[in-house]
């Protein structure tokens, strides 16, 4: 603990020395549709003086700190940034509160000779660092074993002291726990060919009460945090999809379409390759499923991994319907809460586009920063994740530090 406050500390100052001194503002070629077909596409010039002065924050960040821990054991191999976009598109470092638009995950920069060494010492620091307080889901679970979960969440929330009403706690957890089940099952309902689900996703908080809160809501000190992993361990049994799998195999198969249309297979391998694609899953009051905002209210994340096999483009007349999307409705001068949240049908056609223009964006950003950073620092990119959001007009643009994005991308760096 002691050693991510210091690095955590040493991180803050050095941005606030050099990062900050630059400014920079994200054109709105990235934020709108347009059919224009001789429009200028953005090459992130507004922000290079900006990704200059933020690659070079990092040169040789924490290796002097390093050298000056005792304890052999510890061994600093990587860390995260990440940038924000304000509401007239400023972009600058991530400190606190809002949404993060782009995270950033460093690894060290080594010689080949100690590489061996590194990551035997990264492999027993994941040991020792492991997330305990994540509980893991499949199609193989029971009710016996839900219970076991939900029994072992109450005994920690009781040996910590910090949650009072445990009887409310262990309602909710059963409700939740027992829905996110049924959802997670509800992705055998349908063969995914080329985009693959691999897991699905929710995160909680445990209030002093015993209330269970989901994503933004989470607080960083007085919550309990908990997260619920599901993932698909055995094959397809179509005799047993029940009502509401067959309604989540309908979007599910449309979903499929969509990200084939947008993201075919490349012609070339990628230096930075999308490793997954996390899609927030809404489900609305009537029990309709649809595109939900990541980290929303009650609302899981499903992520997927392009297959081996998966080769076979989708034609653009196949995207002549729309999708749902969940969206905030802001009419009538309504605040931004619970209650204005409704689902839109959003065209099909206009979500391929903004999906392909967001990986355009994930990927001229991660080439541009990657550039910028000089052949003697000690640290290089390892991962990107970009995050977007929809708008009623069905444009996909970065997701600003106020909204909640519904898709992310995540690119690797695929440089041996």
């Amino acid at each position: 603990m002691g050693i991510r406050l210091i690095i955590s500390v040493i991180l803050f100052f050095s941005f606030s020395s050099r990062s900050f001194s630059k400014v920079g503002y994200l054109s709105n070629y990235w934020f709108t549709e347009s059919f224009e077909k001789n429009i200028q596409e953005d090459n992130f010039q507004s922000i290079d003086p900006f990704l200059s002065s933020y690659a070079i924050s990092y040169k040789d960040i924490g290796i002097n700190q390093q050298k000056s821990l005792k304890d052999g054991s510890w061994y600093l191999s990587g860390f995260q940034t990440s940038l924000a976009l304000g509401l007239k598109g400023k972009i600058g470092i991530h400190s606190w509160g809002g949404t993060k638009t782009i995270e950033i995950d460093w690894k060290r920069r080594a010689p080949k000779k100690t590489v061996s060494k590194e990551r035997t010492i990264l492999k027993n620091n994941k040991k020792l660092t492991g997330n305990k307080n994540t509980l893991f889901f499949n199609d193989k679970t029971t009710d016996e074993v839900i219970n076991s979960k939900v029994n072992f969440i109450i005994t920690k929330a009781r040996n910590s002291g910090r949650v009072r009403n445990l009887t409310k706690l262990e309602g909710e957890l059963k409700r939740i726990i027992t829905s996110f089940q049924l959802m997670g099952e509800s992705l055998t309902s349908h063969s995914f060919k080329s985009w693959r689900p691999v897991k699905l996703r929710l995160d909680l908080g445990i209030k002093g009460n015993g209330k269970v809160v989901f994503g933004p809501l989470i607080k960083m000190g007085g919550d309990l945090r908990l997260r619920l992993e599901w993932k698909k361990v055995k094959p397809i049994n179509k005799n047993i999809v029940g009502s509401f799998n067959k309604s989540a195999s309908s979007f599910f198969k449309k979903l499929e379409i969509l990200l084939n249309s947008s993201l075919p297979v490349a012609k070339k391998k990628s230096l930075y390759p999308i490793g997954h694609i996390e899609i927030g899953l809404g489900i609305g009051i009537n029990g309709g499923i649809g595109i939900g905002k990541i980290g929303g209210y009650g609302i899981p994340s499903i992520f997927f991994k392009k297959t081996s096999h998966g080769k076979e483009p989708y034609i653009n007349g196949l995207l002549e319907r729309s999708i749902p999307v969940m969206i905030e409705n802001k009419r009538n001068g309504e605040k931004n809460s619970m209650g204005s949240i409704i689902f839109l049908n959003l065209d099909e056609k206009r979500i391929k586009k903004g999906i392909r223009k967001a990986l355009k964006f994930s990927n001229k950003f991660m080439s541009k920063l990657n550039k910028k950073i000089e052949r003697n620092s000690k640290w290089e990119i390892k991962r990107i994740k970009t995050q977007f959001k929809f708008s009623s007009d069905g444009s996909l643009g970065p997701v600003k530090i106020s909204g909640i994005p519904h898709i992310a991308f995540y690119l690797r760096n695929n440089n041996k």
